[in-house]
């Protein structure tokens, strides 16, 4: 009887085949998990030998000599041991397969893995996948931390009743944003992922005004506030010299002209245009005429 013992995992492993006594058994070799040998290292057993197996001369008869039993050793694995079977493969990979968590969340080689490490797109379980950093994604972050207002309508046909715009027909419309003192909107912000660094600025380069009855104009300041005191029936520096030219409802619109631009890993510019409303109802001076 022959044992064969296989070296260098972590529990020996002792198999007994028949084999006659004079057989050789060649020494085979495989490759663990984590790159270790296996050796297979055949050994006698006396026990159940052949009969004659170990007899020397002189021997008394009917005796037999049960020579020592050779032990299994180690032998250094050679480094060209022979490439793994696909038997074999699937043997030690069946041991493994927790090993492909491990080697997700770490994003290195694990030892007793097959496999190439996972690429660094590969997210572990339950986490999201990354989008790539882009210039255009840089640039996008930079200006979304802008706000961009909408104008504070103001109208000297509101003055009057803050509840209400009353206007009337042929009367000057004097017209601006926020308290009128000149300073119009503007601020900037700053981005960096990866390699990338842009910086946003938006300012507002003019006010656009609809009466809405097709009259515009463009004022490129926020225009003066009206007082009745100081300008009576006077032209404004930005509205409209002659209001409207019927009585109706109509929605006043003022709108922000936002010029945003950004620079760094990339420059360019866009437009946007906010806007805000105003109901205003327009009226005609009543005369009437008295005969003394």
């Amino acid at each position: 009887m022959r044992k064969v013992t296989v070296i260098g995992s972590a529990a020996v492993l002792t198999l007994a085949t028949a084999l006659p006594a004079a057989a050789i058994l060649p020494t085979d070799t495989i490759i663990n998990p984590a790159g270790k040998g296996y050796e297979v290292i055949a050994e006698d057993e006396g026990e159940g030998a052949d009969e004659g197996e170990g007899a020397g001369e002189g021997e008394g008869a009917g005796a037999r000599e049960r020579g020592p039993t050779t032990q299994p050793t180690s032998k250094p694995v050679s480094d060209q041991a022979r490439p793994l079977t696909e038997a074999q493969r699937s043997r030690i990979a069946a041991g493994t397969g927790a090993c492909v968590g491990a080697k997700v969340a770490s994003r290195t080689a694990v030892a007793g893995c097959y496999g190439p490490v996972p690429t660094a797109a590969t997210a572990p379980a339950g986490e999201p996948a990354r989008p790539a950093v882009s210039v255009a994604s840089v640039r996008q972050e930079a200006v979304d931390q802008i706000t961009l207002t909408t104008p504070d309508l103001q109208a000297s046909p509101c003055l009057a009743d803050p509840g209400s715009c009353k206007g009337t027909v042929g009367v000057p419309v004097w017209l601006w944003v926020g308290d009128g003192n000149g300073v119009m909107p503007s601020e900037s912000a700053s981005a960096t992922a990866g390699r990338f660094s842009i910086k946003a600025t938006a300012k507002v380069s003019k006010v656009k005004w609809s009466l809405g009855d097709g009259q515009t104009t463009v004022c490129s300041g926020t225009g003066t506030k009206y007082s009745q005191a100081e300008h009576g029936w006077s032209a404004p520096d930005c509205g409209f010299e002659h209001g409207w030219k019927k009585a109706g409802t109509y929605t006043l619109t003022a709108s922000y002209v936002w010029d945003i631009s950004w620079s760094g890993d990339q420059t360019g510019s866009a437009t946007q245009t906010m806007s805000s409303t105003r109901q205003v109802t327009v009226g005609e001076l009543q005369s009437v005429a008295t005969q003394h």
